[in-house]
């Protein structure tokens, strides 16, 4: 006997069936018309980096409404590398996995934490992004379809793990991003050095961007709008698919679900529109 879950697959399945010639039945209306997103699984694990085990959350897809491979994104969340936790983003996070997406939130040390310096945050970054491609076949993941984000100082981190670590992600989502010329000279993130690989050498963005989606408030004080357009600009001309979506008179973290719902709804939209079309089959 089939499961709930497996009848409103079928149904689901059925109704948007191009090549369908029978009308759909009264039943499997009433059920396509009240269906809501099947339950997802969240697991909590750990990583490690520098010999530290931090924290990250897995948001699993339902493996039978989402069989086989799936994208996957991860998230860091803000604070100016200071402050913030995990599930700052967890509701955009669940509001994927709820759609196909792997989605994960890892913790990374911050000055308020544990005393560091910013190029520890992104070292802890870099460490949780390996470790997501690690997991890939434990998760069903696609590492051809791979994406980082992050808010604002987590933003930044997102931009500098592909580039550090040699593992490029397939698409950025970035919100009220930080960005690598803000950063003032002589600081510990501007002299960080991973592998071999320099922040110094680096000089963001450039032609091996990958597709970028980045979405800022117009009235944001910290991050001004002048200085993100000028980096999509920039990016653009390196050939870079970057999109930039202002919000009007919001301010630095208007995405976040408890600063506007509306704009929580809109931005995770936006992400999702973005990410289906980059990683389109």
């Amino acid at each position: 006997m089939k499961s709930d879950v497996e009848r409103l697959k079928e149904v689901l399945d059925a109704i948007r069936n191009p090549t369908r010639k029978t009308r759909p039945t009264y039943e499997e209306v009433a059920l396509y018309m009240s269906a809501r997103d099947p339950e997802i699984e969240i697991k909590s694990e750990s990583y490690v980096s520098e010999g530290v085990s931090l924290d990250v959350d897995v948001y699993l897809p339902n493996k039978i409404f989402f069989p086989g491979k799936r994208p996957g994104i991860m998230f860091f969340f803000g604070g100016g590398f200071t402050t913030g936790c995990k599930e700052a983003f967890s509701l955009q996070a669940e509001a994927l996995a709820r759609q196909g997406y792997v989605a994960l939130c890892p913790a990374y040390r911050t000055k308020g934490s544990h005393g560091v310096t910013s190029d520890v945050c992104v070292r802890d970054g870099i460490a949780a992004w390996r470790y997501m491609n690690d997991q890939a076949d434990r998760w069903d993941l696609d590492t051809d379809r791979l994406a980082l984000s992050g808010g604002s100082a987590g933003g930044l981190i997102a931009q500098l793990c592909g580039p550090l670590s040699g593992k490029l992600p397939n698409a950025l989502v970035l919100y009220n991003p930080a960005l690598l010329t803000m950063e003032k000279e002589g600081s510990a993130l501007r002299d960080l050095e991973f592998e071999g690989r320099s922040v110094r050498a680096l000089d963001l963005p450039d032609s091996t961007m990958p597709p970028t989606l980045i979405l800022s408030g117009e009235e944001d004080g910290l991050i001004q709008k002048s200085i993100i357009q000028a980096y999509v600009e920039r990016a653009k001309k390196q050939g870079v698919d970057c999109r930039l979506i202002l919000y009007p008179k919001m301010n630095h973290g208007f995405f976040n679900y408890n600063s506007s719902r509306p704009h929580y709804y809109l931005t995770t939209g936006e992400a999702m529109l973005f990410l289906n079309e980059i990683f389109a089959d």
